[in-house]
């Protein structure tokens, strides 16, 4: 003690010193990744929040098709209609219109099943998150991918993305979905979904 009286300066130093590694230890703690399904995801209570959804499974929809249709809606026919609505719409608005799932094929939409191991990661994603930065396109979203959330069978929730844009259409939820790119969202989901596919 007598060496920190003579040198008061020497007592607050050493203080602080403790004080910052104690916090790095936490932050390096904080940060570690966790491996969900071979998907890193960033362990901060951040992404833990609600689920949008409570599923056991799920279909992934895609569509390599790139229709835009420059001609007015009178001249569509009913077909042409109902794509542009699930391709480039706020579409459905209620979970009780799910009649279009049934047609998604016949739009032209390719139907991959989702292995149910990609569970665990795919509701690690579908969850509220505090806002973090992440890249957007100033474009129109394009819904090339759909997710449909059964649960027993059921249709309980539809989300459409459009990764280009880094644009997500939710329904069947209550939770707040406005930031789901937070944390890379969009890529994670992505490289879930197509190494998905390709197993």
């Amino acid at each position: 003690m007598r060496i920190f009286s003579n040198y008061p300066h020497l007592f607050v130093t050493t203080f602080l010193l403790l004080l910052l590694s104690c916090n790095s230890s936490q932050t390096e703690n904080k940060e570690q990744p966790v491996l969900i399904d071979s998907l890193e995801i960033e362990n901060t209570s951040d992404t833990l929040g609600k689920s949008y959804f409570d599923f056991d499974e799920v279909d992934h929809f895609h569509s390599d098709t790139g229709h835009v249709f420059f001609r007015e809606d009178s001249l569509l026919t009913s077909k042409e209609l109902l794509f542009k609505k699930i391709f480039e719409g706020d579409f459905p608005d209620a979970i009780s219109d799910t009649s279009f799932v049934s047609e998604l094929t016949d739009l032209g939409f390719i139907k991959e099943d989702v292995d149910t191991s990609k569970n665990k990661g795919i509701n690690f994603l579908f969850r509220e998150k505090d806002f973090a930065p992440y890249e957007v396109a100033a474009c129109i979203p394009e819904y090339r991918d759909i997710l449909i959330f059964r649960k027993s069978k059921k249709i309980i929730g539809i989300a459409k993305v459009c990764f280009t844009c880094s644009a997500l259409f939710a329904t069947g939820t209550d939770a707040i979905t406005s930031n789901f790119g937070s944390y890379d969202g969009f890529g994670k989901l992505g490289n879930l979904l197509y190494d998905a596919n390709e197993n």
